[in-house]
């Protein structure tokens, strides 16, 4: 299956692996073969808008956006005990954070003191309102969890 195949700008590649991510990824159901066909496919499409010569293709800060984008959920993903969720274009991430607060920073995640989670904003230069609860801004912007964190190394000790 060719998942990104109508796709025409960054903008959609990154709207299709969103949709596809949650529905493929392993802690949903899915299996994990398919999570990294949707991987290898999501690269392949985002190098193929690159090298586009058509004015009517993003520029390439949009580019390193999605990548950014892409390294932050698979770096959330990894982190056992996290939940990852989507709101609006924006990644919160809740559970137990404390151990992965290195890392998160890392991949360019932020602390809100407001909220007590971490964010990953997925458009930068767009402010939200400012003075409104986590719940408000669900509401507003539509919400969605991505996965919860697993820690594989683990999971793989302990099955075997």
């Amino acid at each position: 299956m060719k998942y990104f195949k109508d796709c025409i700008t960054l903008t959609e590649v990154k709207k299709v692996y969103r949709h596809w991510a949650m529905k493929l990824h392993p802690d949903h159901g899915g299996k994990e073969a398919d999570f990294l066909e949707l991987s290898k496919q999501y690269e392949e499409a985002v190098k193929r808008i690159q090298n586009s010569t058509s004015g009517k293709f993003s520029n390439s800060s949009e580019v390193e956006d999605m990548d950014a984008f892409k390294k932050a959920v698979d770096t959330a993903l990894k982190c056992e005990g996290v939940v990852v969720e989507q709101v609006g274009s924006w990644l919160w991430l809740s559970g137990n954070t404390y151990p992965h607060k290195e890392t998160l920073k890392s991949a360019g995640y932020r602390w809100c003191k407001k909220h007590s989670q971490w964010y990953f904003p997925g458009q930068q230069g767009k402010r939200r309102p400012t003075g409104l609860s986590m719940e408000q801004i669900k509401s507003l912007y539509g919400s969605q969890i991505i996965g919860t964190g697993k820690a594989e190394e683990k999971n793989n000790k302990l099955s075997a």
